[in-house]
């Protein structure tokens, strides 16, 4: 489904910077295991702040996978989405850089639901300069253990109190066997655990989760939902990249075939 502003058509960097994590391997069930959360003051130039203005204040985060498009999750439609601000790291304002560009349209996975295929897809005015980040294949494992970094200006607590500047803090992902003891999920879906400090909150919706791979980002999932913001012990819930990589790759090769023509 697809929303341009003013009416709507159905249709079918920078390396990131990560808190080492304590090893989880045989911990995964503590509550006590705490991580801090890093600061980025540089900015990482793929990562986007969304808003409704374009000096506001982000109330999402997301990616940039095309000179075009940002991808983020559906639920950030609940706000009304106006701008993305490009390689900033502040969540407020035009004054620190990066680039503000109006969204044009809103594009929903075709199979979305409110729990599973939880992708949206921002188109831009304009193309942007920025490098964008590597999306994950199609189909791709992302194995039980393996350490990635959530991006965005999270809040650590159900305070709903969001950062000024961009966070990092590293996770370590489990499988969705272990996640599904706990949680309702599908192959759509990708979870980690164990981290105090690190659950998904507010100012996290829709932010990066990213994995070093040949010493580069891949953006691997987004932050959907979880079990508890804030709070040790619990899941936190992505949507998984790959499982979306062909859909991704049809609203940016249509985007780019209908540019060319122009």
């Amino acid at each position: 489904m697809k929303f341009s502003f003013g009416f709507f058509v159905l249709i079918a960097a920078r390396a990131f910077i990560c808190v080492k994590a304590q090893d989880l391997s045989s911990s995964l069930d503590s509550d006590l295991i705490t991580v801090p959360v890093t600061e980025i003051r540089d900015g990482i130039g793929y990562v986007a702040g969304i808003r409704s203005t374009k000096d506001g204040t982000n109330f999402c985060a997301g990616a940039l996978i095309g000179p075009s498009h940002v991808i983020t999750r559906t639920d950030c439609m609940l706000n009304n989405i106006r701008w993305v601000s490009l390689g900033s790291n502040s969540s407020m304002g035009d004054k620190d850089g990066g680039q503000q560009i109006k969204v044009v349209a809103l594009l929903v996975h075709p199979n979305n639901t409110q729990y599973h295929n939880d992708f949206l897809i921002l188109e831009l005015e304009k193309a942007t300069t920025i490098k964008p980040v590597i999306l994950d294949k199609a189909k791709s494992i992302v194995k039980s253990g393996m350490i990635g970094c959530r991006l965005g200006w999270n809040d650590t607590t159900a305070e709903a109190v969001h950062s000024r500047y961009l966070q990092s803090v590293e996770v370590q992902l489990v499988s969705n066997k272990l996640c599904s003891s706990e949680l309702s999920i599908d192959k759509t879906n990708l979870c980690s655990r164990g981290v105090s400090a690190t659950r998904s909150c507010m100012g996290d919706k829709g932010g990066a989760v990213i994995v070093k791979k040949k010493k580069r980002d891949v953006l691997v999932g987004l932050v959907s939902g979880n079990k508890g913001c804030g709070k040790a012990g619990g899941m936190s819930v992505y949507s998984r990249i790959s499982s979306a990589r062909h859909w991704i790759d049809r609203v940016i090769n249509k985007y780019c075939v209908a540019q060319s023509k122009q």
